[in-house]
């Protein structure tokens, strides 16, 4: 809460790992690696990818890259391309063509959007609240520009939901003016 310039943190929750790359990692884990798997050959595609010293650890950071695009592409768009080439375990060079629905996108994250759901619920209950106790609901990340997240939450609370900061920059306003109401204190010069 603010009032008269002063902010005052009534109560806090969440998940400091939950964010946007677990719903680049849904798109590989749940879309991109099943396919991929019927496309060529592969011995234990996933661990290849994601271990350090894996064989397509190269590959991995190109996918994310790519279920980054195509995740922002799915904001505002029915399908999103997802395009790539691999050399398989036999040799074989395959080019992938892949493209991802907005609604099988959304069956992806949709734990990820019930995890925010239940953490909302968390801090409402344990502070004795209702849900009808809440004015409005401000998104703060680049994931709440989904249309997904957003109707979830106007769905399930029935409250405004605030997108008149840029989701992008409204952490770094708050981390700002939670910065300048801070005391400032003078460390003690020792030197002689």
């Amino acid at each position: 809460a603010i009032a008269d310039g002063e902010l005052k943190i009534v109560a806090h929750e969440g998940d400091n790992y939950l964010g946007g790359t677990d719903f680049d990692n849904a798109i590989i884990d749940g879309f991109i690696i099943p396919n991929l798997e019927h496309k060529g050959t592969f011995a234990n595609l996933e661990t290849e990818l994601k271990k350090a010293s894996g064989k397509y650890n190269r590959l991995y950071y190109k996918l994310l890259f790519l279920a980054e695009e195509a995740k922002k592409v799915l904001t505002n768009s029915a399908v999103a391309e997802i395009e790539f080439e691999v050399t398989d375990d036999s040799g074989e060079e395959i080019e992938v063509f892949l493209e991802l629905s907005k609604d099988e996108f959304e069956k992806l994250i949709e734990p990820y959007i019930e995890k925010t759901i239940k953490l909302i619920d968390l801090i409402i209950s344990r502070n004795k609240l209702s849900k009808e106790d809440l004015k409005c609901i401000l998104l703060i990340g680049g994931s709440t520009y989904m249309p997904l997240v957003r109707n979830t939450l106007n769905t399930k609370y029935g409250v405004e939901i605030n997108t008149s900061l840029d989701p992008t920059t409204a952490v770094v306003i708050g981390a700002a003016y939670y910065a300048g109401l801070k005391r400032k204190s003078k460390k003690e010069n020792n030197s002689t």
